[in-house]
């Protein structure tokens, strides 16, 4: 059986600070059947028309708004009302720091899929965003997840944000990226509760052996609860 992880729950687990919380990182990973949509499905396009846009066009962010509040009924609408007005208030006010970076974003392709595989495992990586830049005439590539998870516990800091961005330029390094450079500079997480965008380092060697020690940290893990059903 190979286990599937997003990044961002691989970062997760690797900066969780109790056993506790990283059990049930894993635990998560057991097929379940789900009853509710997922959190943020009405953030996605917003955000990703307002990035292609170059970060002006507040409109888009703001009408994102107002369609949420539209919506009523159950506890879930109450709850992703909530946490997706706020990640759209966050993404207004990071505009800036997006503006500033000079680099343009891009949908990725319709059925685009990144994935890490390590040894029983696979970490999906792929990214909310493509990103384009530039340096001294030569195309450069990069990718950009947005972090959107709120409350402290599910937070996983610039450590985790930076090794989510590590784990995108690394796929990317390994694919092709239509005649541009891969460059981690443009390989970044956009946190929605700390207002903070953190890039990947241009030196990812040490990032990438605490990925893969903790991919293989989730499978000894999961091998322990489970046992022969891990089989």
């Amino acid at each position: 059986m190979t286990l599937k992880i997003t990044a961002d729950k691989l970062a997760e687990f690797i900066t969780a600070r109790t056993p506790g919380h990283r059990d049930s990182i894993v635990r998560q990973l057991r097929p379940q059947k789900r009853n509710f949509a997922p959190y943020y499905q009405a953030f996605k396009p917003a955000a990703r028309d307002f990035l292609e846009g170059g970060a002006v066009d507040v409109a888009i962010l703001a009408a994102a708004m107002a369609y949420v509040r539209t919506r009523k009924g159950t506890r879930w609408h109450e709850i992703d009302n909530g946490v997706t007005i706020e990640a759209l208030k966050a993404l207004k006010e990071l505009a800036p720091q997006f503006q500033r970076s000079g680099f343009t974003f891009h949908r990725p392709q319709n059925g685009h899929k990144a994935v890490l595989a390590y040894p029983e495992i696979q970490v999906n990586v792929t990214p909310h965003m493509i990103v384009h830049g530039e340096r001294k005439g030569a195309p450069l590539v990069g990718a950009l997840r947005f972090y959107l998870a709120k409350g402290a516990r599910y937070q996983i800091g610039q450590v985790g944000a930076r090794l989510v961005a590590v784990m995108q330029h690394q796929w990317q390094l390994k694919h092709p990226t239509e005649g541009r450079i891969p460059d981690a500079s443009l390989c970044m997480v956009a946190e929605s509760m700390q207002r903070r965008i953190t890039t990947a380092p241009a030196d990812i060697s040490a990032d990438l052996a605490t990925i893969e020690k903790g991919a293989q940290a989730v499978v000894a893990r999961w091998h322990l609860l489970f046992g022969r059903e891990a089989a």
